[in-house]
């Protein structure tokens, strides 16, 4: 069950999230060998203090590059309307622009010229660190990269002003004033296999938050989250008025739509406002209304409800130890021995494990920890482990990639057999050597690709997915699961793309619901461990010589790097720490 403080929780440390923009804004994106900060995951989002800022209008007599840079300027203005902005602009441009179009995040440190371009036109040219799309999602910009916009003046009577627009342009925003403009909050959905909150985190511009965020709620379900989530609104739900006001720690949303009368949708329509919107530091209830009404149903308990008081369900943690290979055994290993801080005592339910031959590589663990997969040194066979016996998993693919388990156990491996199938799962329900295949998972997407790793998000309703094209070319991607109503995964959502700017991507795990770490290279071709937010953010952290695998110990900040020299090192701060010697280490599933 979801609480307020659980909720504040689920949110990150925005200073912390947006270090590698304020970095980037400094020196670039980070790509040399210093060590650099973690992103702050699952941590409160802070109050929104420092927002207030009101540019100055034109200045009379301002020249055309003076009144382009006063525009620029008054775009990171707080009042979200922007009314000063539009003083910049002739008549037609200050009705149509839409200040939360397409954002460029510019750098600072690199000059921003303005030069003339023609009759009446001005190129703006700067340094960029990445852009935040109308749909919320930050976009890095690989390194170097500079960003060329043309402006048309006119004067009005004595006075320059700008007539004409680049298509779909919103805002130039510097790197320096992201943190202040913006929050990454995450849209919440029910899972449609056990109703769980599943969260697709975005960025908001700061101001008229409330409203902002639950305008995003009621929208459709992200084309990457289809057929694995759902949704408790209807088609033709808005708003009824623009505003969502707060008093006393309450968010009112008044909507307007043709609501369904029954109990669960209703019931699901508050649970994903209340989740949702309780991530604002002063809203702890939400109140739902239709068209002015308290939107009510049944047994609803109040009349300001928090997640809490809705039963919302988050899903559960792993209940299994990490575990790592020394030779041929396999060991439980203490959280505290890893982390350094102390362990949630559910946490520690010791089993026996299966011996595995060093043969075989590439662990995977299911959530209860009795099961053990891995490949074998020829990359021809999956086999199962589990007790004292094992077997290979019944298939027709070829060159299977590292295994994963979810948490409604299924073990899934990438393979090839035919241009089609390229991500298979099996039912582990069974042992071993009951014999269960290998079923192909429909995924368009994948086709003439080859998967070098898949692994499952702690909810199971989604999968990172590493992957190479002909040429070898790597790809990271993020998809909702679709299941049978049985719970076996049939096919993958349309895939969302993440982390452009890394190559050469080997290996991924989830750290977190909203965070994955991924083995790649730079742009200086320096391989090192990345953080990669399901928003987008990327952050370089300092490289592990002979890296080859990444896994986590389960606490969200913790990353553990496999070597080719059979080393663990253990993320420590802003640097790393070797463990001890092991050949592998994996956590149990979900």
């Amino acid at each position: 069950m979801i609480g307020r403080g659980t909720a504040d929780r689920r949110g990150r440390t925005y200073a912390a999230l947006l270090s590698v923009l304020l970095v980037a804004g400094c020196a670039g994106l980070p790509t040399d060998t210093a060590v650099k900060p973690g992103l702050g995951v699952n941590r409160a989002t802070p109050p929104a203090v420092g927002l207030e800022y009101f540019p100055d209008g034109p200045d009379r007599g301002a020249s055309p590059e003076g009144i382009i840079r006063g525009f620029i300027r008054a775009g990171a203005a707080s009042d979200g309307d922007y009314q000063v902005a539009r003083r910049f602009l002739t008549a037609g441009p200050a009705r149509t622009w839409t200040p939360d179009g397409d954002i460029l995040v510019f750098r600072g440190d690199t000059p921003m010229t303005v030069t003339p371009a023609g009759p009446n036109a001005w190129t703006v040219q700067s340094g960029t660190v990445g852009r935040i799309t109308p749909a919320g999602q930050y976009v890095p910009a690989p390194e170097p990269s500079w960003a060329r916009v043309t402006f048309g003046l006119t004067k009005v009577g004595t006075e320059w002003r700008i007539s004409s627009l680049p298509s779909g342009f919103g805002r130039w925003v510097e790197a320096g004033d992201v943190a202040r403009l913006f929050r990454v909050l995450s849209v919440y959905y029910p899972s449609v296999a056990d109703g769980s909150m599943v969260p697709d985190p975005r960025w908001f511009p700061a101001d008229h938050l409330a409203a902002r965020l639950a305008q995003a709620q009621i929208g459709p379900v992200p084309d990457y989250l289809k057929g694995a989530v759902s949704t408790g609104f209807p088609p033709d739900v808005r708003l009824r008025v623009g505003a969502v006001p707060v008093a006393n720690d309450v968010a009112t949303v008044d909507l307007a739509a043709t609501f369904p009368n029954d109990v669960s949708t209703r019931r699901t329509m508050w649970a994903q406002l209340a989740t949702s919107l309780t991530q604002i530091t002063d809203v702890a209830a939400v109140t739902v209304e239709g068209d002015g009404s308290v939107l009510d149903y049944p047994g609803r308990p109040a009349v300001a409800l928090s997640p809490g008081d809705l039963g919302v369900d988050s899903q559960p943690a792993t209940d299994g130890l990490p575990v790592m290979r020394v030779g041929s055994t396999l060991v439980q290993v203490d959280p505290t021995q890893v982390t350094g801080s102390p362990a949630d005592p559910s946490r520690r339910r010791r089993v026996t494990l299966p011996a595995v031959d060093p043969q075989w590589r590439w662990l995977a663990v299911s959530r209860d920890s009795t099961e053990v997969a891995a490949v074998d040194a020829r990359d021809a066979v999956v086999a199962r482990f589990r007790g004292g016996t094992h077997a290979s998993v019944p298939t027709t693919a070829t060159s299977p990639s590292r295994p994963a388990y979810d948490n409604r156990g299924f073990l899934w491996f990438g393979g090839i057999d035919g241009p089609a199938d390229r991500l298979f799962a099996v039912d582990a329900s069974q042992p071993p050597d009951r014999a269960a295949p290998a079923e192909p998972v429909l995924a368009p997407w994948l086709r003439e690709r080859y998967v070098v790793a898949a692994r499952l998000a702690g909810d199971g309703q989604r999968i990172a997915v590493v992957s190479t094209d002909a040429r070898g070319v790597a790809r990271l991607d993020v998809a909702g699961v679709v299941r049978s109503r049985s719970g076996r995964p049939t096919s993958l959502a349309a895939p969302k793309t993440l982390g452009a700017t890394i190559s050469g991507i080997r290996d991924v795990t989830w750290l977190d619901s909203t965070t994955l770490a991924v083995l790649g290279r730079d742009a200086a071709k320096t391989l090192r461990p990345f953080t990669v937010g399901i928003d987008g953010a990327v952050e370089a952290l300092a490289p592990v010589d002979g890296a080859a695998a990444i896994a986590t110990s389960g606490d969200e900040q913790t990353i553990v790097v496999t070597t080719t020299g059979d080393l663990l090192w253990v993320r420590a701060g802003t640097g790393w720490l070797r463990f001890r010697t092991a050949t592998d280490f994996a956590l149990p599933a979900g």
